[in-house]
């Protein structure tokens, strides 16, 4: 996620996707004052994380699978293990010039839901095929946190664990949960969210609960207890997508977006662009108290 404390910033999915069993790993920059600086500086991220992987892969170090260009993700490849897509993307922030924490953080969307069994309580990995209880999936990620620039974990546990929620809320103190799957725009379940403390963020999606009004409203009252609010497009979205403006207006720190290459993603980041130089005084958000680091 592109966070910073002046500005909207975008967030780009840098080397997402099959990765073992993790559903998407983004690098967002924080530091650059603007938007159209942030997105100059995605692009070059982008491109260098593409040059990591043929390394990668003329070294023998991953999988030979690679995909440039699935519906919303920028890079997908099979490696090893998930802690190797972490390796990834650092190397490619270094090669690009920059310095992970100070430049650029990493965000997970893990999407756990998929591997959570109710009857047992445990996740299935079917990639790594392997089963953790709640604790081992816990302390996995607090590992993670605590080894690589990780700001922000999505769906990080299933959408009906609310106590692996609560736990992994306690465990990864440098690290905000953001619900997606959990809380689904709906202001019944971000309430609930906020009572336990099991996630400080959520992912902004009016067509989860239906209406523009209970979206806004879910918003609102969200933002309004501390929570940051995250629009997101959809897959094979359209070029008008009015998200990202309903979550600005409503308070939003960030904008999720698919890589620099699709025509919906591009189209907003234009629309960001022009906001920006017609109003070159707005700071809508100030996120500095949920930069953990």
């Amino acid at each position: 996620y592109a966070l910073a404390q002046d500005t909207i910033q975008p967030l780009k999915n840098i080397c997402p996707g099959v990765l073992f069993s993790l559903a998407a790993w983004m690098a967002f920059s924080w530091l650059y004052s603007y938007y159209a600086n942030h997105f100059s500086h995605y692009s070059v991220l982008y491109g260098s994380i593409g040059a990591v992987i043929v390394v990668l892969i003329w070294l023998n170090l991953t999988a030979v699978t690679l995909i440039l260009g699935a519906e919303v993700n920028g890079v997908l490849i099979s490696m090893r293990k998930d802690e190797d897509a972490l390796k990834a993307i650092v190397a490619a922030i270094e090669a690009a010039g920059y310095k992970p924490y100070d430049d650029f953080m990493i965000a997970i969307d893990a999407a756990t839901s998929e591997w959570y069994n109710e009857e047992t309580g445990c996740y299935d990995l079917p990639k790594a095929k392997k089963t953790m209880t709640r604790q081992q999936l816990v302390n996995m990620w607090k590992k993670f946190a605590e080894n690589y620039p990780i700001i922000s974990l999505e769906d990080g546990m299933g959408e009906n664990d609310w106590e692996g929620w609560v736990k992994a809320a306690k465990a990864l103190d440098r690290t905000t949960l953001c619900g997606d799957d959990l809380t689904v725009t709906n202001i019944n379940y971000l309430r609930k969210a906020l009572d336990m403390g099991a996630c400080g963020a959520f992912v902004f999606k009016p067509n989860q609960v239906g209406t523009v009004t209970e979206a806004m409203e879910a918003q609102r009252y969200a933002v309004d207890h501390g929570m940051f609010s995250i629009p997101s497009i959809r897959a094979g979205g359209v070029s008008d997508d009015p998200v990202a403006d309903m979550g600005i207006a409503g308070g939003a720190a960030a904008v999720k977006l698919g890589p620099p290459k699709f025509g919906h993603a591009i189209h907003i980041v234009n629309s960001l662009l022009r906001a920006e130089t017609e109003l070159p005084e707005a700071k809508p958000f100030d996120f500095s108290p949920f930069v953990k680091f």
